[in-house]
């Protein structure tokens, strides 16, 4: 699945070996596996947002959700636990952004590549809300955390990785049914030379008996 690798070397040379390394990162990167972990965490770092977002409201509105202190300190800790889990989800995206640029190199964001554009917007998406996570505070912060929902585009390439493996799927299986059919199809001028070849030697015969 994975597409272009950047300026990899394709001659022999000594920095062959880490051409090798660089194109298995990027076939792990562009699995399956990895895209939906990906999608995994996309959903797991919105839901901490939103969580965010309804303590943060109660919390300024003065409203006890929960009418309870032991519930309320509980509802606190939630929160601080799902923003610390936020920012850990989003320096893993600044990871994975940076692994596939090592591993692809500049053409994954370069006309040319499949879904270039989309690998743009990714790693603008992913960068601005790392900045964002810094640079805001309080509800502005919280409400620029839900950009990350965008990566959810990752859908169109597994989708895109399963139709792909269907179609290629469904090529293997024409293939070697033609091949099937070319065989039978050998085996039938074969048995109907060997009958006609029986035919004759039997009209042959006929003749010679009415001889």
């Amino acid at each position: 699945m994975a597409t272009a690798y950047g300026s990899l070397p394709t001659t022999n040379s000594p920095a062959q070996s880490s051409s090798s390394w660089r194109k298995t990162l990027g076939h792990h990167l562009e699995s399956d596996r990895v895209h939906w972990t990906i999608l995994g965490l996309t959903m797991i770092d919105a839901a901490c947002v939103l969580l965010q977002i309804l303590y943060t409201f109660f919390h300024e509105c003065q409203v006890d959700p929960f009418m309870g202190e032991a519930i309320s300190e509980w509802w606190l800790i939630s929160f601080e636990v799902a923003e610390i889990i936020s920012i850990v989800i989003t320096c893993l995206f600044l990871v994975e952004c940076a692994l596939s640029f090592i591993a692809f190199g500049p053409r994954y964001y370069l006309p040319g590549t499949e879904h270039w554009k989309l690998h743009i917007f990714d790693i603008v998406v992913v960068v601005s809300t790392f900045v964002l996570d810094i640079v805001l505070r309080g509800k502005e912060r919280e409400v620029a955390g839900l950009l990350i929902i965008f990566r959810l585009w990752r859908i169109v390439k597994v989708m895109d990785a399963v139709v792909k493996g269907l179609s290629y799927t469904n090529e293997e299986q024409v293939e070697a049914l033609m091949e099937q059919l070319e065989a039978s199809q050998q085996r039938c001028d074969l048995l109907e030379r060997q009958l006609e070849d029986e035919r004759r030697r039997n009209e042959a015969m006929q003749r010679q008996l009415e001889q």
